[in-house]
């Protein structure tokens, strides 16, 4: 029995992001905030803003704690830096909200308050990426599309599980695979080399389980003829470890593109239709065409939005089992007879919603069906790992995620993202 795993969050997310998920919501000593936390940790927002704006008066720093987190995760950004900007600097868990303000501030496009806030408030470590981001305000990061662009999946042993797309980085012509549990662009230090790419800053951090130096340069890359301009491309010392993945499907392992790339686009991922279909972002009319590529309506589904591009949706298992799980497609875990996992937790998680945890080499067998809304998909597997791992993934901004959901579920849908209204379409 053969069990082939990638986990693209490792690779990836962990890489850049995990000193930016430590806002967790801790709840000062003295201070009543347990109901809104509590709320706002299972993802209902509404009810913890309700929770929250009966403290304010009593407890006004607490209160615009949560209510900033709220903000921040459900898009409404200018109102998360002004709930900031109302903390006051003697409130202890302020420092914890520096980084995702920082985030809110650059999504605004208000690159010199955000370097202001960091030199100010933030941490002299684990900066590279936030310092690198500071320089789209000299070198904004452009998506030139002028129309849809419909660009087919390559066919190749390895698109199945993680799909790729033909594409040209720095004058080579390549495969990138697309992996939402990531940022922007990653890429090893022998295609770095390849394409001349120079890097810019430099730090220390988590790759591919084990310490690695991340370099950060800013790079052009092509998609089926649509051009992103100065996008932060990330190079992994070490390597990725998606290569050994790529050679067992005797592939090449090109560059990685995550959740930023699409975000500037309004992107359909078509599981059945083997494809990625982008539209310039914000254009309605280019929207309704692109929609009218799919013949079904389909079901809309709210997401959150952590820091720069982690995306967090409910799901269920079954009637009544919810969780909060972090979408990822980057997500390879095959074996043989039971294919690709739908999705990733720790072994708590699988006792807690009554499953049995698996044998050595075999996925676990989810107890109910995974719904996203009430996209179904019967007899999904999943990858069961040690809590000290999933622990290692970070806190989430506070938010009790407790599961991953990956490829291989989504890959049965025409999947939709639209970054301004925070919403998937599944058709």
């Amino acid at each position: 029995m053969k069990i082939v795993l990638y986990l693209g969050i490792i690779v990836i997310a962990l890489a850049i992001l995990c000193a930016f998920t430590k806002a967790h919501g801790r709840r000062q000593e003295g201070v009543t905030l347990s109901p809104a936390m509590d709320a706002y940790a299972r993802g209902e927002f509404n009810l913890a803003e309700t929770e929250a704006n009966r403290l304010l008066e009593s407890e006004p720093d607490a209160a615009r704690h949560v209510l900033f987190l709220v903000a921040h995760a459900s898009g409404r950004h200018e109102r998360a830096v002004r709930l900031f900007g109302e903390i006051g600097r003697s409130y202890q868990e302020r420092k914890e909200l520096v980084e995702p303000a920082c985030w809110s501030l650059i999504r605004l496009g208000l690159f010199r308050d955000a370097r202001i806030l960091l030199d100010e408030e933030g941490p002299r470590a684990d900066r590279a990426l936030l310092t690198l981001l500071f320089r789209q305000e000299e070198n904004p990061v452009r998506a030139e599309i002028s129309d849809i662009a419909v660009i087919p999946f390559v066919d190749d042993p390895l698109t199945p599980f993680l799909p790729g797309v033909a594409a040209r980085l720095g004058g080579i012509d390549c495969v990138a695979r697309i992996d939402t549990g990531g940022s922007w662009i990653h890429i090893t230090a022998a295609f770095a080399k390849k394409t001349g790419i120079k890097t810019l800053v430099s730090e220390r951090g988590f790759a591919s389980l084990a310490s690695d130096t991340l370099k950060y340069g800013i790079t052009d890359i092509e998609l089926g003829g649509v051009m992103i301009r100065n996008a932060p491309v990330c190079v992994h010392e070490r390597g990725l470890s998606a290569e050994p993945i790529a050679a067992a499907f005797a592939v090449e392992m090109g560059p990685i593109i995550g959740t930023n790339v699409l975000a500037l686009f309004y992107p359909t991922i078509d599981g059945p239709g083997k494809r990625l279909v982008l539209s310039p972002r914000g254009d309605e009319a280019s929207r309704a065409r692109h929609d009218a590529l799919f013949p079904s309506k389909g079901e809309s589904v709210s997401f959150i939005l952590w820091a720069d591009h982690y995306m967090i949706v409910p799901v269920a298992i079954g009637a009544d089992l919810r969780s909060l799980s972090f979408v990822d497609s980057g997500l390879v875990v095959v074996t043989e007879e039971q294919g690709q996992a739908s999705m990733l937790f720790p072994e708590t998680t699988l006792r807690r919603w009554g499953g049995t945890v698996p044998a050595p080499g075999k996925l676990a067998t989810l107890p109910a069906t995974l719904s996203v809304g009430s996209r179904e998909e019967p007899g999904s597997t999943a990858y069961v790992m040690d809590l000290r791992g999933w622990n290692a993934f970070g806190e989430w901004g506070g938010l009790a995620v407790d599961s991953l959901v990956s490829w291989g579920y989504l890959k049965h849908f025409a999947w939709s993202i639209d970054f301004d209204a925070y919403q998937y379409t599944l058709r």
